[in-house]
């Protein structure tokens, strides 16, 4: 595992970094996380990326929770189209019902926002980890004013 994620810092790859260079330092970090949780091994014992160390199962299953949300947030803002398979819909959904209120608690989630419980099962786990699944980007040139 890569020593820099053994920090207190949660985002411990990007700490002290200007905020333009995030960007390719995260995408500089995908490929190798990909193939380390690509090993059975990674998936034994503990693990931890800057908080307390936990079931590396749980660690691996909110991680990919994390990154399903974090691709509709980069599809759906940039108006482009996202087809989430129904068994990761249903794992992250899963994974959020377990996992939102510790994380919530914690700061890493925004309040939940209410859906329906006939909702698909994305919209429900977009819902649980503080997203509203109805959301768009405002249209250039439009303004929109509030309701009263």
């Amino acid at each position: 595992m890569d020593p820099s994620l053994l920090t207190a810092e949660l985002v411990p790859f990007h700490a002290g970094q200007p905020e333009s260079e995030w960007a390719p330092l995260l995408a500089g970090k995908a490929e190798p996380a990909a193939r380390a949780w690509s090993e059975p091994t990674a998936w034994e014992g503990e693990a931890s990326l800057g908080g307390p160390p936990m079931a590396a199962t749980t660690l691996g299953e909110i991680l990919i929770a994390e990154f399903t949300v974090h691709a509709w947030d980069t599809a759906v803002a940039t108006g482009q189209p996202i087809t989430v398979p129904a068994s990761l819909a249903k794992a992250t959904f899963g994974v959020y019902t377990r996992e939102a209120p510790r994380m919530r608690g914690s700061g890493l989630l925004g309040d939940e926002v209410p859906q329906e419980a006939h909702a698909p099962l994305l919209d429900r786990a977009l819902a649980l980890s503080g997203r509203d699944p109805r959301w768009s980007p405002p249209t250039p040139g439009k303004r929109t004013l509030p309701t009263v």
